[in-house]
């Protein structure tokens, strides 16, 4: 593999012009043929330090090796076929070379609805946060002059590089804190984003929710977060939770719990619930002696859904225990007791 040129010479990717100077002279005096008479690697080596000295001595070349623009060899890097050629038509490409995706990313809220009104379709307020490049800096964090990253080279991400022979090794340590990613940085920090380049708001919105929309998720296009001016914003993605004080939601099948008294089961009764759609009631029949947990089918009482049909609801009995009970109360189960004992016995 190719040497990097600043591990070449032995200065840091931010050396000044005056540090490769001296570090070229220094090498360049210990390399030099006439020097090592008849030594082929000092020969290569007095190359490769002249070849690097080339490219980092001109402040020109040095910007475009930074940015991966000049190969190994010096020259410009123009190959035939180049991944980025099919990568940009779906990626951009920043100064650094480093990759981004060309949509932004989308926002995602639930919307609680009330039950009752998803029978017909309405208006409702969206609240969220949206993230969007500042308008001031353009994104960038900062202003006046735009400089390579001196701490990434431009690529927007720490690579630290070891040498063993003609080997380099390039280790990828993540996102470079000191540009956050960009490959750029400015002279000054934007006072508006705090140099981060990014605004967070809070957002609100009227949307149409339409008939049946429960579990849905309504999508508004290019109302989402937009971190990169060049491309449009991404969507809102607005997941429509239906909610109810009457009953619980499996999907569209509405589960109420109905409190019954434990009396009341025993003997057979006629309960009435309130239903989802407007005034509707259900009227679920008790037969005698209905025990605890025993469900009821009420067809197409539950949610409507988009294609407009309605789902059933299914009610579970819950025994509600009195809270007290009067001294005739009490007495008449006292006397229901003793008729129920004296039963067991004479059955047994």
């Amino acid at each position: 593999m190719a040497a990097d040129f600043y591990e070449v010479l032995g200065v840091p990717r931010d050396a000044d012009d005056k540090a490769i100077k001296s570090a070229y002279r220094k090498l360049a005096r210990q390399y030099h043929p006439d020097v090592n008479p008849g030594n082929s690697e000092a020969e290569e080596k007095f190359k490769e330090i002249s070849q690097a000295n080339a490219v980092l001595s001109d402040p020109e070349k040095r910007q475009k090796y930074d940015q991966g623009l000049i190969g190994p060899d010096g020259e410009p890097v123009e190959p035939s076929f180049r991944p980025e050629d099919i990568m940009s038509h779906f990626f951009g490409v920043n100064p650094g070379g480093r990759f981004y995706r060309h949509t932004n990313s989308p926002i995602e809220v639930t919307l609680e609805v009330d039950a009752s009104k998803l029978f017909e379709p309405h208006k409702a307020q969206v609240a969220f946060r949206r993230t969007e490049y500042c308008q001031h800096c353009q994104g960038s964090g900062g202003l006046g002059e735009t400089l390579v990253c001196a701490d990434c080279g431009g690529r927007g991400r720490r690579i630290n590089t070891h040498r063993r022979g003609n080997m380099v090794m390039q280790q990828d340590l993540g996102t470079c804190r000191q540009c956050n990613g960009r490959g750029m940085t400015h002279s000054n920090l934007c006072d508006y984003c705090n140099g981060i380049g990014l605004i967070t708001s809070n957002e609100s919105m009227e949307l149409e929710i339409p008939a049946g929309a429960a579990f849905v998720q309504l999508r508004v296009t290019q109302a989402g977060h937009r971190e990169h001016p060049e491309a449009p914003p991404g969507d809102l993605l607005v997941h429509v939770m239906p909610v109810s004080k009457k009953c619980k939601f499996q999907r569209h099948l509405a589960v109420y719990e109905l409190p019954v008294d434990p009396v009341k089961a025993m003997l057979g009764c006629t309960m009435v619930a309130a239903g989802l759609k407007g005034k509707e009631e259900l009227r679920i029949v008790l037969p005698k002696m209905t025990p605890p947990g025993t469900q009821f089918v009420a067809e197409e009482k539950g949610l409507t859904d988009m294609y407009g049909t309605r789902h059933d609801a299914v009610v579970v009995v819950v025994y509600k225990m009195p809270q007290n009970l009067t001294a005739e109360q009490e007495s008449a189960l006292q006397n229901y007791l003793k008729a129920r004992e004296s039963q067991e016995v004479k059955s047994t």
